[in-house]
């Protein structure tokens, strides 16, 4: 973060920026867990991707085998969202004429870098019914880091208007 400061006569002035750098996030693939137990619902052993098959046994009526790339998905092992990068400034104005104001401009995300945070994770849209159950929305982006906005702030200070500093 930088922050410039320059006082003038009957007025001070500053100005300031920062910029950030954020890894992005672990992409997943969750499914169905290999069996219909309706024991293991809702647990962490659904950290399978692909399509689980009809989760009967081979040869039994109605019986639909597991896509050829279902398999275990650790937390993390599709890859990672891509990185953010944001630039930020910022200028100040407090008026000598008026003791304790401060007005202050902030553009966030001045480049305005809006890059997918987190994407759908679930790649099997129903239990054990086959390839058609596959997620069509598997893969894609679910948020985006903010977009660029300027805010603008008044301040007042009501221990300025004597100038000096609060005691205890």
């Amino acid at each position: 973060m930088l922050t410039l400061t320059r006082a003038l006569a009957h007025q001070r002035q500053g100005v300031g920026g920062s910029a950030s750098l954020a890894s992005g996030r672990p992409r997943n693939c969750t499914s169905m867990y290999p069996t219909p137990d309706n024991g293991l619902y809702n647990s962490s052993v659904y950290w399978y991707c692909g399509l689980p098959g009809s989760g009967t046994a081979p040869g039994s009526q109605g019986y639909v085998p597991p896509s050829a790339d279902y398999a275990a998905s650790p937390r993390g092992s599709h890859g990672r969202a891509p990185w953010i990068f944001q630039m930020n400034f910022n200028v100040a104005y407090t008026p000598q004429w008026a003791a304790g104001l401060t007005l202050q401009a902030d553009l966030i995300n001045a480049f305005n870098q809006q890059t997918p945070q987190s994407f759908n994770p679930r790649y099997a849209e129903r239990p054990f019914r086959g390839e058609a159950d596959y997620n069509p929305l598997y893969g894609q982006s679910l948020s985006y880091s903010s977009p660029r906005y300027l805010r603008l702030t008044a301040r007042y200070d009501f221990r300025g208007r004597s100038g000096g500093s609060r005691q205890p």
